[in-house]
């Protein structure tokens, strides 16, 4: 406490300081100290001006558990990078319409009041939310389904690339998530996407061999969000990373079904670390040697990034039986 108080609070002396923790010593059974820790704070005191206090996680407002995660990942540099960037905001991201092009509004201003967005010109979307649908390569006439949709902005974005001849099936497992894909495509006036109420992990029969494209946008931890819901960093723990890497993996082996021979499986996640990543992707390629890796993506956004975007990961297979 008197290292803080010497270091950190400049409003109380340092004389002070060092005559209260010597009194405080005198009042414990440790009074013989009471030279020694005077002796201590007091050079401390003396050379505080040359004295570095550096503690990476806590100077960059995260847990060490998930800063040492993070590092052995993508290394510290990217990592402290990283970390830097999710302390700032960074406004809105919106795709605009019929395009992939993205770009940042000012989140003080309320867009959905825009002329923009009235007109269906926009839609919110970041720009690493993006790259799945324009890597997955999808073309006109196929169909897509997005087995983890809401809010839609990738089933919206896939059904501008399929075109009118072409069918997007936007699946979720609730109806409240549904109902916000339905308000996003009634605003922009498209024609060719269905949702279905769906568990991705429960297998339908229906779905089989059916689709172009699975895109695969599953429930992750969220760290590569952390700059717009910075509660992640006090709520998540490493055991929650495992078990969601577990709930994926069981969703990845469930849709996999759904692809049709020469398909594609485009497994994403707004998160960096290897668990729900670069394991869950191994893994699966080893249990199912029908699908191959064709493009791989990591998103790490940072302070000198062009435009601002979430950390993002993407994993294009192709199924060959």
């Amino acid at each position: 406490m008197s290292v803080y108080q010497l270091l950190y609070m400049d409003k109380i002396p340092d004389n002070s300081v060092c005559d209260e923790a010597v009194k405080l010593v005198k009042k414990t059974a440790y009074r013989q100290l009471s030279g020694f820790v005077n002796g201590v704070l007091r050079n401390i005191a003396r050379q505080k001006s040359t004295i570095t206090v550096s503690d990476l996680p806590t100077d960059l407002s995260v847990r060490p558990w998930m800063f040492d995660l993070l590092a052995e990942m993508i290394g510290v540099e990217k990592t402290t990078e990283f970390l830097k960037y999710s302390l700032k905001e960074h406004g809105v991201s919106v795709r605009k319409a019929g395009t992939d092009e993205v770009y940042v509004l000012d989140d003080s201003k309320d867009i959905t009041s825009s002329d923009a967005w009235i007109k269906g010109e926009i839609i919110v979307q970041d720009y690493s939310s993006s790259l799945p649908v324009i890597l997955a390569d999808i073309k006109q006439g196929q169909t897509v389904l997005d087995v983890c949709a809401a809010p839609g902005g990738k089933s919206i974005q896939a059904s501008e690339k399929v075109g009118p001849c072409g069918t997007v099936i936007s699946c979720d497992i609730s109806e409240k998530k549904l109902a916000k894909i339905r308000e996003n495509t009634n605003r922009l006036k498209i024609s060719n996407i269905r949702t279905v109420l769906q568990d991705a992990a429960v297998f339908n029969e229906s779905f089989r061999n059916s689709a172009d494209v699975v895109l695969a946008d599953c429930p992750c931890s969220g760290i590569g969000t952390i700059s717009k819901k910075p509660e992640i960093k006090n709520r998540l723990t490493s055991d929650d990373c495992i078990s969601l890497a577990d709930i994926q993996y069981s969703i990845l082996s469930n849709v996999c079904e759904y692809v049709k021979n020469g398909g594609k499986l485009v497994y994403s996640t707004c998160t960096l670390d290897h668990f729900e990543n670069q394991d869950n992707l191994h893994r699966f390629l080893d249990e199912h040697p029908e699908f191959c890796l064709v493009k791989e993506k990591i998103m790490i956004p940072s302070e000198d990034s062009p435009i601002p975007f979430d950390g993002f990961y993407i994993a294009v297979m192709e199924k060959n039986d």
